[in-house]
């Protein structure tokens, strides 16, 4: 990733676009690799349910490898494990089992049912999404959220809307809707000092090392992102594999 600077009219730590960087999306076929979800800023009650740093318009996600695009796409499947394991040790200390025998004789039942087991991947699940990479060949400039910088400004941000209180790093990446998609609002909104307008944010994964992307699709820059690779995704894709596996999933279909 190349360095940041500070932006002279905001404040903000900005990165520079690199136009050659291939990024990666697993999204679903029927909507395409550059078609994300409409927000309509009506829908404010709904937000929970909004992408992390979904602006009103369209956001697209990027990360900058295989890898983190499935870690983020299967991050889902991960949490509903953990979930299901939390039920299962409240019902095992209810019958006066231990967690791992109440889990192999439901495991049995769900086998004898023909249901699917928690940590499992449909193969719905890939058959309905593709491998997509992307090109943004587009001058520019990433807001860095997780720069000193940057959280200056946003708790600047924060004293004039009075919430009461200091944001911090764990707040502005965290998953509570009614808190990141205001800020990606407000950043969008702010004119940087070459004039422009940021593309979006440049963020690490939650799940590694790798770094993320929200690029707001802005309709003055519709052409600038462009797919130049697609590929299904098949059951043994490594990336899909090996994250299943360092998820704890499984099967994997």
């Amino acid at each position: 990733m190349m360095g940041v600077r500070v932006c002279e009219q905001t404040g903000l730590g900005l990165v520079a676009n690199d136009p050659t960087a291939r990024l990666h999306r697993i999204a679903s076929s029927t909507y395409g690799p550059l078609n994300p979800p409409v927000r309509d800023a009506s829908d404010w009650s709904e937000r929970q349910d909004w992408g992390r740093f979904d602006i009103v318009g369209q956001t697209l996600y990027l990360a900058d490898s295989v890898d983190a695009a499935f870690r983020e796409s299967l991050a889902p499947f991960r949490q509903k494990l953990i979930d299901t394991g939390t039920s299962f040790d409240k019902a095992a200390r209810a019958l006066g089992v231990s967690t791992e025998e109440f889990a192999v004789e439901l495991r049995k039942e769900w086998d004898q049912l023909g249901h699917m087991a928690p940590g499992s991947v449909p193969a719905s699940w890939r058959k309905k999404r593709c491998r997509y990479e992307v090109v943004i060949d587009a001058p520019g400039w990433w807001i860095d959220i997780s720069d000193a910088c940057t959280m200056s400004v946003l708790n600047k941000w924060a004293v004039e809307q009075r919430l009461g209180r200091v944001l911090t790093l764990s707040d502005v990446t965290g998953e509570d809707r009614t808190i990141t998609t205001p800020i990606a609002q407000y950043l969008s909104s702010l004119v940087l000092d070459d004039y422009s307008a940021a593309m979006g944010l440049s963020y690490l994964s939650k799940h590694g090392s790798s770094r993320c992307f929200a690029y707001w699709v802005r309709p003055t820059e519709k052409g600038s992102a462009a797919c130049v690779d697609t590929q299904t995704i098949k059951e043994n894709d490594p990336s899909y594999k090996s994250t299943a596996e360092l998820f704890g999933l499984g099967p994997i279909f």
